[in-house]
């Protein structure tokens, strides 16, 4: 399978969920491909999300045997960011624009991570 196609799983995302950007980034923080604009440093925005993932994932583990299926940030205009876990190698992570409805675009990202997932197998 070819990087084109997580793309294009992007693209139809962005248009789909009303998203403002998004970014499919390995467990490790390693960035595999996004839309997000280059001033906000892709690459560094793939490792603190990686390390916000994993640090809740070790709270969540630390309290009992629990895994998490998705990180919401939320800030005080709407906006959110959303992380969903697209199997155990990766997550794709968006930035949702204010006002969005976040139920119809919860259904959206995880049809994406379904995508990521079987494209990391």
């Amino acid at each position: 399978m070819s990087v084109n196609i997580l793309k294009n799983a992007l693209a139809e995302l962005k248009m789909s969920a009303n998203v403002e950007s998004s970014a499919i980034i390995s467990n490790d923080g390693i960035l595999v491909t996004s839309d997000i604009d280059s001033k906000l440093h892709p690459e560094s925005f793939a490792a603190m999300i990686s390390v916000t993932h994993n640090t809740a994932l070790i709270t969540m583990k630390s309290i009992g045997n629990r895994s998490i299926d998705r990180l919401i940030i939320e800030n005080s205009d709407g906006s959110k960011m959303v992380t969903i876990c697209a199997g155990s190698k990766a997550m794709v992570t968006t930035l949702l624009n204010p006002g969005n409805n976040i139920d119809s675009s919860l259904a959206e990202i995880k049809k994406t991570a379904a995508t990521v997932k079987s494209y990391f197998g």
